[in-house]
């Protein structure tokens, strides 16, 4: 007999440190921003990329509406994810990127399925 893992809830996404989160940041970048801001997001991402608990990071481009973006990325735990956050480091390091986008919307998903 086996006994089933109980799923995490979007209440423990932040808390868990046995559940991968899924963050989706979702903004606003204008024509004349994009290369600044790609370029502020490399600058980004290399640092992120050595933090405790990151998987991984994407950005993506709307296909229909060439403004709008998507940043998404993986972490080991909801845990993790929030002592990033919280960091002195990430206030410091997103200032600049802050400054290309408009209309931020951050979305914490704890995992539930991962399929490759």
């Amino acid at each position: 007999m086996t006994s089933a893992q109980p799923q995490a809830t979007a209440a423990d996404a932040t808390t868990s440190t046995d559940t991968p989160v899924r963050v989706i940041f979702m903004i606003t970048v204008p024509e004349e921003n994009t290369e600044r801001f790609l370029t502020e997001y490399d600058a980004i991402s290399r640092r992120v990329a050595q933090v405790p608990g990151h998987i991984e990071d994407q950005v993506a481009r709307s296909t229909t509406e060439p403004d709008r973006w998507v940043i998404t990325s993986l972490w080991e735990n909801g845990v993790a994810f929030a002592e990033w956050e919280r960091s002195p480091e990430h206030r410091t390091l997103v200032g600049p990127m802050r400054a290309c986008f408009t209309e931020p919307v951050s979305l914490r998903f704890a995992v539930q399925r991962h399929t490759r």
